[in-house]
């Protein structure tokens, strides 16, 4: 019956999220903790303890300030209890709730079937959880499917507006991190591709409140010599190179292509740890191109209303890459997490359709694809957990491998240690380096201990008495 296909549903999304958060909040301790995130840390210390209101952010790898939104969101947490897993609980949970969101959005405009899918294969996917607990300033998924949502909303469904509710969120995915900056011209291709839909007012209106929330950033950095835009203009005229990075990226991203790098020079016996099924990821790459084709044959031949949704996956996918396939800096993979989950989605609406026409057209082969397709993705969702457990047991046993970077267990049972030793006694950190801006050491026992009197000194120049 109904209920019974919709209790069934039910089930099954609620243990989707059960997955996706026991992988994103599960072994708190184990996520990487260096100077990047320690630097948000004490940053969002600064504002929930001690007043501080930037108005820019923590630096990004192409030498400008971030704007300070994931500060302010990292506050909150760290209010609640100082402790540095307290953050990544709150990234966790948000990127745990994306792969909800990611369910409701492919339901909502692909059907049932194809949200489950999405949800699943992102719920599993190794980059996915890695990179879904990095208490670092970053693009989160949950911000990138409101921009979305709100987008097909207002172009697609008639609700014009909902154009505020995408204005508000690109300045939000700009305030988290200049990435951000990729959908702006999303925005407008689709604003141009549909501009019939378009209606002005409600443009305008969240027009406003996009100026206000990123005015504080501008003006401070008018105030200073326009210092973060000009690094903008050098990132962007510099010498230029063209390479397939960006795409292979995007693709690599599906799976856990890569993920034995997490283990630095260690990598061999990261990989003694798992049965070789690594082929599997090129099988997803291979259904990922596929799922494009299809998307490109939606879009051409497709009932007008799916053809507009699609061609806004297709502008999330592939207008990120463009802009980074001509780059003047080394391209990174963590430059693509606001690709998520546009792949998956991709994906699972090719499957989706795929046993709807076996439904239709060949009735009696439909309960073979169903079986067939399950049993695939649960074999596809028990490697992929396992590549996930693997990094975690790999890490706790070597933390200094120089891939992934040092869990966070070890610099806090450290900084522990020494508060109950020292008990109201300055702690003096001994390390390489003494600037808590530039040095690996001082940034992160700067946010550990923060509260307690500590400094630093140059072990290499210190000699302790």
């Amino acid at each position: 019956t109904a209920f019974e296909r919709d209790r069934w549903g039910h089930v099954g999304v609620l243990a989707i999220l059960a997955l996706a958060l026991t992988l994103r909040m599960g072994w708190p301790t184990l996520a990487e903790f260096k100077r990047d995130e320690a630097k948000v840390v004490r940053a969002a210390l600064a504002i929930a303890y001690e007043g501080d209101l930037p108005v820019e952010g923590v630096a990004a790898s192409i030498a400008v300030s971030n704007l300070p939104l994931f500060l302010y969101l990292m506050a909150i947490p760290l209010r609640l209890c100082r402790d540095p897993v307290a953050a990544v609980l709150c990234v966790g949970f948000l990127n745990g709730v994306a792969v909800w969101a990611c369910y409701v959005f492919g339901r909502t405009c692909f059907g049932r079937t194809a949200g489950l899918i999405a949800a699943f294969l992102v719920a599993v996917s190794p980059w996915a959880v890695v990179y879904g607990r990095k208490i670092w300033s970053q693009n989160l998924p949950l911000v990138t499917l409101a921009f979305f949502a709100a987008l097909s909303a207002a172009l697609v469904r008639g609700k014009r507006w909902a154009l505020v509710g995408a204005c508000i969120a690109l300045a939000a995915l700009v305030g988290l991190h200049l990435g951000g900056l990729a959908f702006v011209p999303i925005l407008l291709l689709a604003l141009l591709l549909y501009r019939r839909q378009v209606a002005w007012k409600p443009l305008l209106v969240g027009g406003v409140f996009c100026i206000l929330a990123l005015a504080p950033y501008v003006i401070h950095d008018a105030r200073h010599g326009w210092r973060n835009v000009q690094g903008l203009l050098r990132y962007g005229s510099g010498e230029a190179q063209y390479s397939w990075d960006a795409l292979r990226y995007a693709f690599s991203l599906t799976g856990s292509t890569g993920i034995e790098e997490m283990a630095g020079s260690l990598y061999r016996e990261y990989l003694a740890g798992l049965p070789n099924l690594w082929w599997l990821n090129g099988a997803m790459m291979g259904l990922l191109g596929a799922a494009l084709v299809y998307a490109v044959a939606l879009v051409v031949r497709g009932p007008q209303e799916r053809r507009r949704v699609v061609s806004l996956l297709l502008l999330w996918f592939f207008v990120p890459v463009t802009l980074q396939t001509r780059h003047t800096a080394p391209v990174q993979r963590h430059y693509f997490i606001l690709l998520y989950p546009v792949q998956f989605l991709l994906i699972a609406i090719m499957l989706a359709d795929l046993l709807a026409y076996c439904r239709a057209r060949l009735a009696q082969a439909y309960r073979f694809a169903v079986m067939t397709l399950v049993i695939l993705l649960l074999v596809w969702g028990v490697w992929q957990v396992a590549v996930v457990g693997r990094v975690f047991a790999f890490m706790a046993q070597h933390p200094t491998t120089g891939g992934y970077g040092i869990p966070l267990r070890y610099p806090r049972l450290a900084a522990q240690a020494a508060q109950r030793l020292a008990g109201d006694s300055e702690i003096i950190v001994l390390g390489m380096g003494m600037d808590p801006l530039f040095d690996e050491t001082p940034a992160v026992f700067e946010a550990l201990l923060f509260g307690h009197p500590h400094r630093f000194a140059d072990g290499r120049w210190a000699l302790p008495l």
